[in-house]
């Protein structure tokens, strides 16, 4: 809206860099329009395990991460770690009789947010995934 606006008050010139601005916020909102909903994605690892057992292969993979805060309440885990020396992982994951369910993001310990994380949080949620799927078999 706002670049329509300018546009209409100040046409551009014949160098066109008039369109270097409004190019890179518009780009900007975009990614934001597609990273946005991968910190709300779902991911279901389908397992015939008992889920006494896939909490132990929860564990097993907290012990190879970086954890500073872990929360455990029945079949809910609560998990703050860090990932290569950069912003903490906020993963959270719960177990069910049939599924696993997990989702990370990254976490931002004073409530500030950004849409740029360099996909630190997808990265962990696939690198989870991976890891379970793989360890239980199914």
């Amino acid at each position: 809206m706002f670049l329509f606006f300018y546009l209409l008050k100040h046409p551009p010139g014949n160098d066109g860099k008039i369109y270097i601005m409004p190019t890179m916020l518009i780009a900007l909102g975009g990614y934001g329009f597609y990273r946005i909903p991968l910190d709300y994605k779902i991911h279901v690892i389908r397992s015939r395990a008992t889920p006494d057992e896939k909490k132990a292969v929860i564990k097993e993979y907290t012990l190879h991460l970086n954890v500073k805060r872990m929360i455990e309440q029945d079949n809910y885990f609560n998990i703050v770690y860090r990932k290569y020396l950069l912003w903490p992982v906020y993963l959270r994951i719960y177990v069910l009789e049939d599924k696993i369910l997990l989702n990370a993001h990254t976490y931002f310990e004073y409530g500030t947010r950004g849409i740029i994380d360099f996909g630190v949080g997808p990265a962990a949620a696939n690198h989870a995934k991976d890891f379970i799927s793989r360890v239980l078999g199914d």
